[in-house]
């Protein structure tokens, strides 16, 4: 029987004379029978210094024996978001594999689907001025990447937040976002991830137009939204 675990990403941050240099993301682990917590584990050494507090860090998520991971890095000056997941409670990983479409913002969300499999949001800048998205792809448990769809659009700006999600059922998340413009508004929508990833499926980040106002696009407030698992509370 597998020991219950509580998992916590930590960054690992010391300071430098020209910044903070961010030695890799680790993983820790709380084992609830035997009170105590594991020693760190570095997901991936990445040698990223940036000059500046790093707060666009990790998300991870456990169910059972399952364990989900993701973070963001700007190695080498490449951001990218990658990944890794467990089905043995955190004692091995699948190899890192990244997720993102080659223009990732990080802003990160990390849930366990009650299959196993993860699902694994981000935000990606857009081609248009201040345009983003917010995008999923879903891991199984031996590292299987599903492709990369568009949840809904968004703002590259700071008050566009960070994307938080919830399980719902066996197929659907809930997620909750921010709607940026004159007044940030807070809005939740019930995703049914596979008619989403089948009927949205990209392979790099695609080229958008500034939107009109901040109201929902004609896409998502037409009927058709239900044709691809998308519902707008």
């Amino acid at each position: 029987m597998s020991v219950p675990v509580v998992t916590i990403p930590l960054l690992h941050y010391p300071a430098t004379e020209s910044g903070w240099l961010i030695e890799g993301t680790t993983l820790m682990k709380f084992g609830i029978t035997v009170r105590g917590w594991s020693k760190p584990e570095t997901l991936k050494n990445d040698g990223w210094k940036i000059a500046a507090c790093p707060v666009n860090g990790p998300s991870v998520d456990a169910r059972g024996s399952n364990l989900a991971v993701s973070w963001f890095t700007i190695a080498k000056d490449q951001p990218r978001v990658q990944a890794r997941v467990s089905k043995n409670a955190g004692e091995t990983l699948t190899d890192p594999m990244i997720i993102d479409l080659g223009r990732p913002m990080g802003r990160l969300e990390t849930v366990l689907l009650e299959t196993g499999s993860a699902a694994l949001l981000w935000m990606e800048m857009g081609q248009g001025e201040n345009i983003a998205g917010i995008y999923v792809r879903t891991m199984t448990q031996d590292g299987v990447l599903s492709p990369a769809a568009l949840i809904i659009e968004s703002s590259q700006a700071r008050a566009s937040g960070f994307p938080r999600a919830a399980v719902r059922g066996t197929d659907k998340l809930l997620l909750s976002y921010t709607e940026a413009g004159k007044t940030n508004q807070v809005k939740v929508l019930e995703v049914t991830l596979s008619q989403l990833i089948e009927s949205r499926s990209i392979e790099s980040a695609p080229t958008t137009q500034r939107l009109s106002s901040v109201r929902p696009t004609p896409e998502f407030c037409s009927a058709s939204r239900e044709d691809v698992g998308l519902s707008l509370q």
